[in-house]
């Protein structure tokens, strides 16, 4: 389900949430607002969020955030936020191409999570805590990789996230969410990205 996971446990990074403020660009006091209502970060004094705490940051309540965005602006603005997130989290040191990349997602995506205080994939070990879904790889095609996310973000934002990746590694790849699938934003539990070179 988009927008909600139920778990307080669960928190996310300030970098991420700072990637997707910056890629509102017009908008990033209006989406300020909307986190500094929900208790993310504190007012700069001129309306731009900064870290509060340690900068880390209940899911549900950036969700919250999130979901107040979208309907205000839509699904194109979280897909822009998606795109902006491959260029500044953190991602295993390993990746050369897109194979690497989609396949290090799910590990990438828990390295910028942590639960009970604790980072969800922790590097040294290899181990990896359950809790916030995942980005299943399927590779069908040598130039087909298929993406299933069951997580909690909107379905344009994990669009934005697997095409921004996708292209950083191979310039000609091309993402669609596929519709014959079920979708997160009509009540299916994960939504499937198709990605072709």
């Amino acid at each position: 389900m988009e927008y909600a996971l139920g778990d307080p446990t669960v928190e996310v990074e300030w970098q991420a949430i700072k990637v997707v403020l910056d890629a509102f660009k017009q908008f990033t006091l209006l989406a300020s607002s909307y986190m500094l209502a929900e208790g993310i970060g504190v007012d700069a004094g001129d309306g731009t969020l900064v870290p509060s705490g340690d900068g880390w940051y209940p899911v549900d309540t950036y969700l919250r955030a999130l979901k107040r965005v979208a309907q205000e602006f839509g699904d194109r603005m979280m897909e822009e936020g998606g795109l902006a997130v491959p260029k500044y989290a953190e991602f295993p040191p390993h990746i050369r191409d897109i194979t690497s990349a989609l396949e290090s997602l799910d590990v990438a995506y828990h390295m910028n999570h942590r639960k009970s205080g604790a980072l969800m994939f922790d590097m040294q070990t290899g181990k990896m805590t359950e809790g916030i879904g995942h980005y299943r790889y399927e590779r069908p095609e040598p130039k087909k990789i298929i993406i299933t996310s069951d997580g909690p973000y909107p379905h344009a934002y994990d669009l934005g996230i697997v095409s921004a990746l996708s292209h950083r590694f191979e310039p000609r790849a091309r993402t669609v969410h596929d519709d014959k699938k079920p979708c997160r934003k009509t009540g299916g539990t994960s939504c499937t990205y198709q990605v072709t070179w």
